[in-house]
């Protein structure tokens, strides 16, 4: 074997671009898969809508909201409906899905539209940076990118681990117990492009990265922005990063450090981000509600942070301390900024310890692990050379048994994880699955172009904000005002026929099933009807 033999490295430049492409795609088809079973498995009288997580729906309810209004650019919530709500947020993503949408494009298809697009972005860019890390020989890259997009650490052992030394039922819920959230806070890398907004969000994170490197630094500044613009947690994460490595490239007088001109863009970027999500959207009563959920105590274990973290942490500390012993540690270089990517991280994902928590766990959304692969990668390079080099060098058994264990162990938390998805995705246990009723309850309402704050059943509260132009009554649980207040009214509507709900006038649209005792307890005197399906009757009040 020789150094060319690798990967998409070699020969005409455009043949050299399709290899890079082809094996992107195959290192984000595992993941993207689960959108082909959101489609290919949905149960009988079901739709797979794209949407595979709770609030992945409320990301296009806010685009919906800027097309329902003509605006291009600034949103009210879309949850809310004070008629005193402003249109106080602004994020590039929520533009272009509006636009998507005034194209006619189904809001889970404009969904795709941005997942694809950006997560090919972060499996590219993420392929150009393993390149900068491991030099111009491109021995075992293949294998090492992979690794890196598909792995994780140990959590699912470790909560094997513990069901067996505690005895009870072995179940996949029991044994996702150290990963947050049954795994849905993505702590590694490639688990992120599952989620348009994280695959988004990531792309620039890591363009902001590559671009630094190649003191590419106006560029840099302007991912900069546009990820401040776009997220309330990674847009100042990252500001923190650059601009306390642009400082302490100033303090230890590195050879290539920053412009101060980018050390000043830096710190100002994050004093107007900073003052826009901490200081300006507070101040609004509205926003105040929303900004008092985002205080909420969502953290790591330190058992997580060990099974998270423990094989790309071991060969990280490894390439450190021989690059120490070396005297080679290049503080200015690309070692220098993933450190900070990874302090920086690490820090904010764990800030509960020093200050009252916002989420602290999504601080690590896979960065605190990128930033331990990036800079390990040369080591586990190493220990597959060592292990599988050239014939007349390869490794003992025993060296390629524990080679082939790591690399098999890096992929056992996601393997372990998609194949639990998809069990879902066949009994029909996701968020992004609707009914063919309410389906049809929706085409109904768009076509008839109802407007106005709307009492529904839950099974069709909350998505009726990104499909039809109704504020639904109950909408996303930390986006509506009152919300815990309101469930326990709509439900005792529902389900025991409790009318006092209706007592409030600012509901104008009343959606009612064909059957139930709801309907007993209503005057429809008092209300024409709109629209109807063969499940539901829509009512506006007279």
């Amino acid at each position: 074997m020789n150094e060319r033999d690798e990967i998409p490295g070699s020969g005409p430049r455009p043949l050299r671009a399709l290899r890079a492409l082809l094996l992107a795609l195959v290192a984000v088809a595992p993941f993207w898969s689960l959108y082909l079973a959101n489609h290919l498995l949905s149960p009988p009288l079901t739709v797979g809508t794209g949407f595979l997580q709770y609030d992945s729906i409320y990301y296009l309810a806010n685009a919906h909201e800027l097309v329902e209004h003509g605006d291009w650019i600034g949103y009210r919530n879309p949850y809310d409906d004070n008629p005193v709500a402003r249109r106080a947020y602004f994020q590039p993503q929520v533009t272009f899905w509006s636009i998507l949408l005034r194209l006619g494009i189904d809001p889970g298809h404009a969904n795709l539209v941005l997942l694809l697009g950006a997560g090919l972005a972060v499996a590219l860019i993420f392929l150009k940076l393993l390149r900068e890390t491991l030099g111009a020989s491109e021995r075992f890259l293949v294998p090492v990118y992979l690794a890196g997009m598909w792995g994780g650490g140990i959590l699912v052992l470790g909560g094997l681990g513990v069901c067996l030394i505690r005895g009870g039922p072995i179940d996949y819920l029991r044994i996702l117990h150290y990963d947050p959230v049954n795994g849905w806070w993505f702590l590694n890398l490639g688990r992120n492009l599952l989620f348009a907004t994280e695959a988004y969000y990531h792309a620039l994170a890591l363009g902001s990265i590559l671009l630094a490197l190649h003191r590419g630094w106006i560029a840099c500044l302007v991912c900069l922005c546009v990820l401040m613009a776009s997220s309330p947690f990674t847009g100042p994460q990252y500001a923190i990063i650059f601009s306390a490595w642009s400082l302490l490239a100033f303090l230890a007088r590195w050879r290539s450090r920053p412009p101060l001109w980018f050390a000043i863009g830096s710190v100002l970027l994050l004093s107007s981000g900073l003052f826009y999500y901490v200081a300006w959207l507070p101040s609004d009563s509205r926003h105040a509600m929303i900004f008092e959920s985002w205080q909420q105590r969502f953290v790591m274990s330190s058992a997580t942070i060990a099974f998270a973290y423990a094989i790309v942490g071991a060969f990280a500390f490894h390439r450190l301390v021989s690059m120490l012993r070396a005297r080679s540690f290049a503080g200015s270089g690309d070692v220098g900024l993933l450190l900070m990517v990874f302090l920086v991280s690490f820090a904010l994902a764990n800030h509960e310890l020093v200050t009252k928590p916002h989420q602290p766990i999504h601080f690590a959304r896979g960065h605190i692990w990128l930033a331990l692969f990036l800079i390990g990668a040369p080591s586990f390079r190493a220990m597959l050379e060592s292990a599988f080099g050239r014939a007349e060098n390869a490794g003992s058994p025993a060296m390629k048994g524990v080679a082939a264990g790591v690399c098999l162990l890096l992929l056992v938390d996601n393997g372990s994880w998609l194949t639990y998805q998809f069990s879902l995705a066949r009994v029909g246990e996701w968020p992004g699955i609707l009914d063919q009723s309410v389906v049809e309850l929706y085409d109904a309402m768009a076509r008839a172009r109802i407007r106005g704050l709307a009492l529904m059943p839950k099974l069709s509260d909350y998505p009726a904000a990104t499909y039809t132009d109704v504020t639904p009554y109950t909408g996303h649980s930390a986006l509506t005002p009152d919300f815990n207040e309101r469930t326990a009214l709509r439900d005792r509507f529902y389900l025991e026929g409790d009318p006092r709900v209706l007592k409030n006038k600012s509901i104008r649209i009343l959606v009612l099933f064909r059957w139930g005792d709801a309907r007993k307890s209503v005057t429809l005197s008092e209300w024409r009807l709109v629209c109807e399906t063969p499940d539901f009757q829509v009512f506006e009040r007279r």
